[in-house]
Formats: structure tokens, C-alpha cells, sequence
């Protein structure tokens, strides 16, 4: 922007000597007021930017706000359609997944490593020929998978009690989730 008021700057107010067609040209002249006349009807001061150079700059300044509308359209739409909720919802979401059973389960496999070969067939110069390659293969021994008996050892919730979220506006909420084992 700066580089356009610059250029539209410098048409305004710089000056050139351009060559212009005179509708008198008197040949044949032998005095040198004549000749001076001549010239002087020639060369004339003008802006660089007359014959239309000055709506580049202009152009140039108009896409550049186009392109400012259509990026404070978009922030303006994007923030929009943000998820936006009462702190009353915030209040009841957070008690239900303090209420909620976690689901804890995993799931576990025992393998080993086999060593097996294979003959390949490889094709050399146009030639074929048969190799043995050595590949290590996993076996899959065991899979067990299981899950967190609450019945026998209970939960607990530890999390921090919500306070004051009417007096804050509530941007975004942070949920970790952190198990200790005793």
C-alpha cells in the first residue's frame, strides 16, 4: 500500500519533458526564433502517469481492499460458527462427565520372531536363477484384552469444582485425564 501511494504520489507531483505533435511545423524557417518556437511546442512538461499509467497503482490498492473485505468476511464467519455456550450448559456438561463411568480396557499380545526361508527366482543378464532368502516371520502366540473391573475397586473423581464461570467468559476448556494405580 505504502508502494502504491508512493507511485500515485510521485505522478502528482513529478514532471517530465514529453514529445507532442505540433500543428504548426513551418519548414524552411531561417531564424533561430522560429526554430526556438518549434521546440518549444515539442517538448512540453507532463506526468509520467498521463497517458494512463496511474491506474496501476489505483488498481493495485483496489484489489488489495477487496482482498482485506474478503479476509475480515471470513475471521468475522470463522468466529461465527464457533461453538458458543451458556455457562449453565458448560456447568451441566462437566457434572455429566464427572458423573460418567470411565471406560478403562487394554489389551495385550505375546508374539515371537520365527526364522523361515524361501527360495526366490531373480533374473540376472537375462538369465534366471533361484536363491534362498532368510526372512524373520512374527507369530502371534497370546491376545488378551480386558477391562477395568469398577465393582471390585470403585472410582473416584478428583477433578476441581467449577466456581464462578457466569463472571468469566469461558473460551475453551482443557479435559485431561490422569489414573493412578495403588
Amino acid at each position: 500500500m505504502y508502494g502504491c501511494f508512493a507511485t500515485l504520489a510521485w505522478c502528482a507531483l513529478c514532471r517530465v519533458p514529453v514529445l507532442g505533435s505540433s500543428s504548426s511545423i513551418s519548414l524552411g524557417a531561417d531564424d533561430d526564433a522560429a526554430s526556438a518556437a518549434y521546440y518549444n511546442d515539442i517538448l512540453h512538461l507532463e506526468s509520467p502517469c498521463s497517458s494512463g499509467y496511474v491506474y496501476i497503482p489505483l488498481a493495485f490498492l483496489a484489489m488489495l481492499y477487496v482482498v482485506y473485505l474478503v479476509e475480515c468476511w471470513h475471521c468475522f464467519s470463522k468466529t461465527a460458527l464457533l461453538a458458543h455456550a451458556e455457562f449453565q450448559e458448560v456447568y451441566e456438561r462437566v457434572q455429566r462427565l464427572q458423573q460418567a463411568t470411565p471406560c478403562i480396557w487394554w489389551k495385550a499380545i505375546s508374539y515371537h520372531y520365527v526364522r523361515r526361508t524361501r527360495q526366490v527366482t531373480r533374473y540376472r543378464n537375462g538369465d534366471a536363477y533361484t536363491t534362498t532368502q532368510v526372512y524373520h516371520e512374527r507369530v502371534n502366540t497370546h491376545a488378551s484384552s480386558s477391562e477395568f473391573d469398577y465393582a471390585r475397586y470403585g472410582v473416584k473423581d478428583v477433578s476441581k469444582e467449577l466456581l464462578d464461570l457466569e463472571r468469566h467468559p469461558a473460551v475453551r476448556l482443557r479435559f485431561t485425564k490422569c489414573f493412578r494405580y495403588q
